[in-house]
């Protein structure tokens, strides 16, 4: 189960949902160490690209492996989010 404190920020013009069909996860690569995690929607209106920084390079990876699992099901499921 991932459990974590989040913080959300509204950003002006920006949705706080973010569609799963259309969605990259990269890892930032900026560092060895890096906590940062890129969401990138490739909506062709709208593409839009959030960054969250995590408090663990584990808690990284446990996160970009729940929103991987998360698009592969929804793409299997037939589910259109974006």
């Amino acid at each position: 189960m991932l459990t974590a404190m989040c913080v959300c920020v509204y950003i002006c013009g920006q949705s706080s949902v973010v569609g799963l069909s259309k969605l990259l996860v990269r890892e930032k690569a900026d560092t060895r160490d890096s906590r940062g995690i890129y969401l990138i929607c490739q909506n062709q209106l709208s593409p839009e690209m959030y960054e969250f920084v995590c408090p663990s390079v584990n808690h990284r990876q446990l996160c970009i492996q729940k929103i991987r699992d998360a698009i592969a099901h929804s793409s299997t499921q037939g589910l259109v989010l974006c």
